[in-house]
């Protein structure tokens, strides 16, 4: 009786560490993509992705750094910059314009 259930323990853990081995990481390619969708094709090309948790998805070389829709939001609101100033959340009531105010390296 014990060899039974211990066998069924070590084949159902066994099937559990093969399914995460398996099963990529949730969200990085979604992530990737809904950032990239803010960039336009030249830029996306070589463009940084970054997580919101600060997770480098996709070295990039261009000094754009693009981001994924916020998680607390619903809808997409990916985001793509280089530290110039530029519109944010543009043909929203939430629209404003970001300055930096720091040296640019």
């Amino acid at each position: 009786m014990r060899y039974r259930l211990y066998r069924k323990f070590l084949i159902g853990a066994a099937s559990v560490a093969a399914a995460l081995l398996i099963v990529p990481i949730a969200g990085s390619a979604d992530e990737q993509s809904d950032a990239l969708s803010a960039a336009w094709p030249g830029m996306a090309e070589n463009a940084t992705v970054v997580d919101w948790e600060g997770n480098v998805l996709q070295e990039g070389s261009n000094g754009y750094t693009c981001l994924p829709t916020p998680p607390m939001l619903t809808g997409t609101a990916p985001m793509c910059m280089d530290g110039g100033p530029y519109v944010m959340w543009k043909g929203t009531p939430y629209a404003h314009l970001m300055v930096p105010i720091g040296s640019r390296d």
